[in-house]
């Protein structure tokens, strides 16, 4: 709203009000930024921040809700229409604002400590003399082989059936190939 800066008339007592109206735009609350800028307006006629306020709000919100007159839109199409946009960049210095972006905290990386062996409980008996051999080649390892290959005999390959499955009554009759023939 810069380029209006020469046509904005405003009286002191007015400045906080649309102070509100700016806060009140940017928590979204449009409705009651359009009624306070419309009393500025009904106040004074020559309120062009007022009628600009006024339209940008309404923007905003659905189109019934305030039915604009005529001379709110002409101001400031007329004004708009004047602009001169190489005057604007001439007199204006564009500067970018970047917002404070926290700084990475450097941490420490962490080491992995370098654990040691673990010895053995009694490091003076004798080494086990089937350690070097495959599992299953160990005698310890059969005896458990042979405990487990035990638990297993006897039982069913995995196919059983429920006493409800089973017809209760009926009659079986055997036929032979022979007779068939």
């Amino acid at each position: 709203m810069y380029f209006f800066k020469s046509a904005i008339t405003t009286s002191a007592s007015d400045h906080p009000f649309k102070l509100g109206c700016k806060y009140l735009e940017d928590q979204n609350k449009h409705k009651e930024a359009v009624e306070i800028y419309n009393q500025l307006y009904s106040k004074n006629k020559e309120d062009k921040l007022a009628q600009i306020g006024i339209l940008y709000n309404q923007s905003f919100l659905p189109e019934n809700y305030l039915e604009l007159p005529r001379e709110y839109v002409d101001v400031v199409v007329r004004d708009v229409r004047f602009i001169d946009a190489e005057e604007l960049e001439a007199d204006y210095k564009v500067t970018f604002h970047y917002e404070d972006q926290p700084k990475p905290v450097k941490t420490k990386v962490k080491k992995n400590k370098k654990r040691r062996n673990k010895k053995p409980k009694n490091p003076t008996g004798n080494p086990d003399p089937e350690r070097w051999l495959h599992k299953y080649e160990r005698a310890i390892y059969k005896k458990q082989a042979k405990r487990r290959k035990d638990a297993t005999k006897g039982l069913t390959q995995g196919s059983t059936t429920t006493v409800a499955s089973k017809p209760t009554t009926g009659t079986i009759t055997a036929t032979s190939n022979a007779l068939k023939r």
